[in-house]
């Protein structure tokens, strides 16, 4: 097991202290933090650790609509995500069209904003 971390130090560096606990644990596989805590900046960064740990990902997306589209965005670009959470549902003004299912698996759109239209 790691040894713990100063508060301050997951404060400052949380990626890279949660690699360091789950590369200490193998069943804390796969590494699952809020993409809105963690952010895509973090993610992008961390994800070539996790790789090299021998870890992959998968994003949470509790508590908001869109944030699977996010996470599947994400996961296209950086690769390494094991599955996207998802959250059935639509908001109001929001088209998600774009996106669709071929040989069952998900097809990000390559348009700007998450590929999601706004129809308001």
């Amino acid at each position: 097991m790691a040894e713990p971390s100063p508060p301050s130090e997951r404060r400052r560096r949380p990626t890279r202290w949660l690699v360091r606990v789950n590369r200490a644990s193998p069943s804390a596989k796969p590494l699952h933090e809020s993409l809105a805590i963690v952010g895509y900046t973090r993610w992008r960064q961390v994800m070539p650790e996790l790789v090299q740990a021998g870890l992959q990902a998968s994003p949470h997306t509790w508590a908001g609509t869109p944030r699977p589209y996010y996470a599947a965005h994400l996961a296209a670009g950086v690769g390494n995500v094991i599955t996207v959470e998802g959250i059935p549902g639509t908001a109001t003004g929001m088209d998600y069209s774009a996106y669709r299912f071929a040989d069952g698996k998900l097809v990000v759109p390559d348009a700007p904003g998450f590929g999601i239209g706004l129809g308001f």
